[in-house]
C-alpha cells in the first residue's frame, strides 16, 4: 500500500461531515463478481420527454453497487473514487458513498460522472475495504440518454488531479450494465403453419371434415419491469390506453369476422379467440370491428381490430390465447385461402410513456388441398367447332379416384380487347355438372363455349380449381383457328390458388 501524506482537496469539494456511519444497500450489485443482473425498467418510459426521465432507485429497483477499494491508505489519508455512467447521467438527487460503512464526501460531479473524497478512519482503508455507491437509500436517480443499457465504471485514485483527469487509476472495473430496458407489454406469436382445406366441397370444410382448427396462438402479457418511479408495473392499463388493439389481417371476405359472443357450438363459421387449446370457449369482453378493404363495394374485409384487451393481458408464452376457426357444419360459406397476421398497436396511457412498435407476425394460413391450372390467351367463344375451329380444355387424371372440377374463373372478364387481364380477381364460371368430373385414369374435354359467356370474344385467361393433387392432374389448352391447318396445344401451368 502507498500512503498520501498530504491531503489535497479539489477546488469544488463539498464537505459532508466525514465519519458518519451509513447503512449500505442490501441489494447492491457486486462489481467484483461479474456479470451482475441489471435492474430492468420499462422500455415504454418516455425518456424523450422534456427534461428526460429520472429512473429512481428504490428498495425494489436497486441498482446500487459495491466494489472492493483495490487500494489502501492509513488513518487520516485520502482516496478518491470516481464513477462514470455510459448512456446516462446522474439525476438531481445524487447517490451517496461509504467505505466500510463510513460516509465519503462528494468532491465533484458533472453529468455523467461523480468523484468522492474518502478520508480513512482510524482503522484505515485497505485494498479489501467495501466501497458502496448507494442510490436506493437517498432515492437517487439516473437520467438515461438512450434505451441502451446504462453502465457504471469504477476507478480508484490516490490524488485528486488524477481523479479529475481519469489518469493513473489504482483500480479499474470496466463499464458494467446496471440498468437495462425491456418492454412491459410483451407480444408474441406462435404460428400453427398451414391448415389445409379440402377442394372436394368448394373449400367449405377442412381436410378430414374437422369442424374446429387452431390457426395459431399469441400472448399479450405484462413483463416484470419497473416504472420510472421504481415501482413494479403489473397492470397494462398503467402503460397503454384502452384504445390499444390487436389487428388481425387476412381475407375475411367469405367468412364471419371474429366472433366475440355466444357459445362455440352455435357460432357461425369464422374466427374467434379462446384460451382453450381445444377451441371450445370464448374470451369475454373483446370487441371486434371489421375494417373494409380496398374492394369495399364487393364487401371485402381486409382486417379486424380487437379492443378490450384485459388489463392483466391475454395469455402468456406458456399458456397462450388461441386464434381458432369454426367451420360450422351445413354453412354455405367457403373458407378463404389466406395468411393471417397479428399486430399489436398501442397508444400510451399518459405522457410518461412513449408509443412502441410491435412487429407484425404471421399466425397461420389456410391453403387449398387441390390443384389450380391456368390456360392463358384463350380465344373467345366465336371460335367453335361449328365455325371450323377447335377451342377446348383437355384434362388428364392419373389418379385412381375421380377428380372434381370444383371451380373455374375467367380473367379479363370485362372484355376490353386490350389483351391485358384487368379483372384480376376473376369472374366465376359455371362448369356443367356433366363436365365437372375427370374420370379416374381418364380424360375430360371441355369446350370453351360450354363455360365461357358468348359475350367474350377476345383473348382471356381461364383458371380451373380441381379437387386432386397436382401430381395426378395435367391439362392442355387446344386451339385451331377457323381456316387454319395447324392446331396449337399449350400445357396449362399451375396458378396461384385463391378464392
Amino acid at each position: 500500500m502507498r500512503s498520501t501524506k498530504k491531503q489535497v482537496y479539489l477546488s469544488v469539494a463539498v464537505a459532508l461531515g466525514l465519519g458518519a456511519v451509513q447503512t449500505a444497500s442490501a441489494a447492491a450489485l457486486d462489481l467484483d463478481n461479474l456479470p451482475v443482473t441489471p435492474v430492468k425498467y420499462a422500455q415504454e418510459i418516455n425518456i424523450e420527454a422534456s427534461g428526460g426521465a429520472n429512473l429512481v432507485a428504490t428498495a425494489a429497483a436497486d441498482y446500487s453497487v459495491t466494489v472492493k477499494s483495490g487500494w489502501g491508505v492509513s488513518s487520516g489519508n485520502n482516496l478518491y473514487y470516481r464513477f462514470d455512467l455510459t448512456n446516462g447521467q446522474f439525476g438531481t438527487t445524487k447517490p451517496t458513498l461509504t467505505v466500510d460503512g463510513v460516509a465519503a464526501s462528494v468532491a465533484q460531479s458533472s453529468g455523467s460522472f461523480i468523484i468522492f473524497n474518502a478520508t480513512a478512519p482510524a482503522a484505515g482503508i485497505t485494498t479489501g475495504s467495501t466501497v458502496t455507491l448507494d442510490f436506493a437509500t437517498p432515492g437517487a436517480s439516473v437520467v438515461p440518454t438512450t434505451r441502451a443499457p446504462v453502465k457504471v465504471q469504477y476507478r480508484a485514485f490516490t490524488n485528486p488531479t488524477d481523479a479529475i483527469n481519469g489518469t493513473n487509476p489504482a483500480k479499474t472495473v470496466s463499464a458494467t450494465s446496471v440498468i437495462d430496458f425491456a418492454k412491459f407489454v410483451e407480444f408474441g406469436v406462435s404460428p400453427s403453419g398451414e391448415i389445409s382445406i379440402t377442394a372436394l366441397n368448394n373449400f367449405g370444410q377442412f381436410n378430414g371434415n374437422t369442424q374446429l382448427a387452431t390457426v395459431g396462438s399469441f400472448w399479450v402479457t405484462p413483463a416484470a419491469v419497473y416504472s420510472a418511479a421504481g415501482t413494479a408495473l403489473t397492470d397494462l392499463s398503467s402503460v397503454i390506453s384502452g384504445s390499444s388493439y390487436l389487428e388481425v389481417k387476412g381475407n375475411f371476405t367469405s367468412m364471419t369476422p371474429i366472433t366475440t359472443a355466444g357459445a362455440v357450438t352455435t357460432l357461425a363459421s369464422g374466427l374467434f379467440l379462446t384460451t382453450d387449446a381445444a377451441c371450445m370457449t370464448l374470451v369475454p369482453g373483446i370487441t371486434a370491428t371489421a375494417v373494409a378493404g380496398t374492394g369495399t363495394a364487393s364487401g371485402t374485409i381486409d382486417s379486424v381490430k380487437l379492443t378490450g384487451i384485459p388489463t392483466g393481458g391475454l395469455g402468456t408464452s406458456g399458456a397462450p390465447t388461441y386464434l381458432c376457426y369454426n367451420d360450422k357444419a351445413g354453412t354455405a360459406e367457403s373458407i378463404a385461402k389466406s395468411t393471417y397476421t397479428l399486430q399489436l398497436v398501442t397508444t400510451p396511457a399518459s405522457t410518461s410513456y412513449a408509443a412502441q412498435t410491435y412487429a407484425k407476425s404471421d399466425v397461420g394460413s389456410f391453403v387449398r388441398a387441390g390443384t389450380e391450372l391456368q390456360a392463358s390467351f384463350v380465344a373467345g367463344t366465336n371460335v367453335t367447332s361449328a365455325a371450323g375451329g377447335v377451342n377446348r380444355f383437355v384434362f388428364t387424371n392419373a389418379g385412381s379416384n375421380p377428380a372434381a372440377i370444383v371451380g373455374a374463373r375467367l380473367l379479363d372478364g370485362d372484355n376490353t380487347g386490350s389483351n391485358t387481364p384487368t379483372n384480376t380477381s376473376g369472374t366465376q364460371l359455371t362448369v356443367p355438372a356433366a363436365l365437372s368430373v375427370i374420370p379416374a385414369n381418364g380424360n375430360l374435354a371441355i369446350q370453351a363455349a360450354d363455360i365461357i359467356p358468348t359475350t367474350i370474344t377476345k383473348r382471356s385467361a381461364v383458371i380451373f380449381t380441381i379437387g386432386a393433387t397436382s401430381s395426378n392432374i395435367k391439362g392442355t389448352y387446344q386451339l385451331l383457328m377457323p381456316g387454319a391447318t395447324t392446331q396449337t396445344v399449350v400445357q396449362m401451368v399451375p396458378a396461384s390458388q385463391s378464392n
